[in-house]
């Protein structure tokens, strides 16, 4: 704003000296258009807001996904250690059953 001040300051100051003929409209031009700009930059701070704000959204969104595999993965893996167990107790039956026949045979 301050420059534009100095501007319409110049202008006025031209125009009063007879030195510029561009007249009331020009400067009305001129208002629109800094008008016109300072919508915009209004309008895209709030644009840039909103995008924060879906930013935000989504980063929540991408956390809660990760603490879900998290999870998912010590389900996985308390999973894979039962399979083992249930390996094993198979093998120690198995064993137990091999060693019955031998002494069977005996």
């Amino acid at each position: 704003p301050k420059d534009l001040m100095k501007l319409f300051h110049q202008i006025g100051t031209k125009m009063m000296n007879g030195k510029d003929n561009r007249g009331p409209k020009w400067i009305a031009d001129i208002i629109k258009t800094h008008v016109s700009l300072l919508l915009f930059a209004a309008s895209t701070v709030e644009e840039i807001q909103r995008l924060d704000k879906i930013k935000h959204y989504f980063a929540l969104k991408i956390e809660k996904i990760m603490e879900e595999k998290k999870d998912s993965m010590k389900n996985i893996e308390a999973l894979q250690e039962e399979i083992k167990y249930e390996q094993r107790k198979k093998e120690e039956v198995r064993e137990d059953e091999r060693k019955a026949r031998i002494k069977l045979m005996e």
